[in-house]
């Protein structure tokens, strides 16, 4: 475990793997590109679409970055290489745990403009409609937020640690807000997750970090933005503000049960960065307490209970 006064400066696959997602245009991108996007023009077309237009010159800068993370990588769209398209790597497929994590959290939580929930997740195995179980992969057992202990020890940073660090990520993506047709990541979501300082806040809570000072000193944030987004998640529902016993003036802050279940999103995120972000996935580890296990998570089906894989899984409006 690390000691209190050196968590800030740690460097952990966590860490970049939250400067990889935490950012509202870039999960619009992914999720385009998981839908069939491959050219500039396709992207700039289905953001116009839903009435969120974005700026060329942050849809090239997003997408150069994916490139540079090995997200997606360019290639020939014909065999003459007159033109380019981008297509999702290895390391880009994997996402889709993430991806599936956020759209069943908005599916249960989310409602759309007219207090209705927005599209479900179809299972084509069974053909009926999921709500994806989070699984240890090594016991089978499903698992939960107050199922695991994390440990965070410092990683060995790389080149492309380095890259992703200074990645000028923390403010809020004018993404956030926007979206009126989009029925997958809304605004409620993306104020959680859209951002970089969001979204590693979010990790720090479900670390066990509680107190604004203990969350100030492990993310090193500047104290205004941490009230800003500490406000927005208690306005959300995902945080109660509690009072201290002993020091009544003194504010903790716990996840809420619909808080809890942004669980999933958490842990792909982990679980990502620990397998493509650093050689020594050790660095760090989440535990299943009922196994003892480093957690592997995975998705079952919530009707059949078979395992879900990407080609298994369809988004229905």
């Amino acid at each position: 475990m690390v000691s209190k006064d050196k968590s800030a400066q740690l460097v952990t696959p966590a860490r970049l793997a939250q400067a990889v997602t935490g950012d509202a245009w870039t999960l619009h991108i992914l999720r385009h590109a998981f839908r069939g996007a491959r050219r500039y023009s396709q992207w700039r077309e289905l953001f116009t679409s839903e009435g969120m237009p974005i700026p060329e010159p942050v849809l090239s800068d997003r997408l150069s970055r994916l490139v540079s993370y090995q997200i997606l990588e360019r290639q020939p769209a014909t065999p003459q290489g007159v033109h380019r398209e981008y297509r999702l790597t290895d390391r880009g497929l994997e996402l889709w745990t993430l991806l599936i994590s956020i759209r069943d959290w908005e599916a249960r939580y989310a409602k759309g403009r007219r207090g209705k929930t927005t599209s479900m997740i179809l299972h084509t195995s069974c053909g009926h409609a999921t709500h994806p179980v989070l699984i240890c992969s090594h016991c089978g057992e499903r698992v939960t937020a107050r199922d695991t202990r994390l440990e965070m020890v410092a990683a060995r940073s790389s080149a492309l640690a380095a890259k992703l660090v200074n990645v000028p990520n923390t403010r809020r993506s004018n993404a956030v807000g926007r979206g009126g047709r989009s029925k997958f990541l809304q605004s409620q979501t993306l104020q959680i997750i859209g951002d970089r300082w969001s979204n590693m806040l979010l990790g720090a809570l479900f670390l066990g970090k509680h107190g604004f000072d203990e969350l100030r000193l492990f993310l090193a944030i500047p104290p205004a933005i941490l009230s800003n987004r500490l406000a927005k998640f208690v306005t959300l529902g995902i945080l109660r503000k509690e009072s201290h016993d002993e020091t009544p003036r003194r504010k903790f802050y716990r996840l809420t049960e619909k808080g809890l279940e942004l669980f999933p999103i958490v842990i792909f995120t982990v679980d990502w960065g620990n397998r493509w972000l650093t050689a020594h996935p050790e660095n760090f580890r989440i535990l299943h307490t009922t196994c003892g296990a480093t957690l592997r998570p995975s998705l079952n089906c919530s009707h059949c209970q078979e395992h879900l894989q990407r080609q298994t899984v369809q988004l229905i409006p």
